[in-house]
């Protein structure tokens, strides 16, 4: 079973190095993050979505690594990054099939997960630290 969060690795799109792009704004789901949003903001903040199969949660640890687990209970780790030249987040999961770069939309405590070629693919709730025990 694939969750929407490796769905979304699997279907993020990858764009060729610009040297300046700017931040997307969205006038309901808030505006692109940064990469230094993102490092303070996201990087070891929980996020939690609700999809067809259940609830998922993951952790975006320090060191690269985001911690999940589906809901079904099975757990996974896969590495990400940041792209600085075009402010994306990058998952890595050592298949290029289901790896990629997406842009982290921000609103308060939401955060949308979009794709280079406009497809949202979920939106999560924020919350700060390892809330999940993850």
């Amino acid at each position: 079973m694939i969750t929407s969060l490796l769905f979304l690795a699997a279907a993020a799109q990858s764009v060729d190095a610009d040297p300046v792009q700017p931040l997307y704004e969205d006038a309901q789901l808030g505006r692109q993050m940064s990469v230094e949003e993102m490092k303070r903001d996201l990087v070891g903040s929980s996020f939690a979505f609700d999809s067809p199969e259940g609830k998922n949660l993951f952790y975006v640890a320090e060191g690269g690594v985001l911690k999940g687990v589906m809901p079904k209970g099975e757990k996974f780790a896969i590495n990400w990054r940041f792209r600085e030249y075009d402010n994306l987040f990058c998952f890595e999961t050592g298949d290029v099939a289901s790896s990629g770069c997406v842009q982290m939309i921000r609103d308060g405590e939401k955060v949308s997960i979009r794709r280079k070629d406009g497809v949202v693919e979920f939106t999560a709730t924020m919350a700060h630290g390892n809330a999940y025990n993850l």
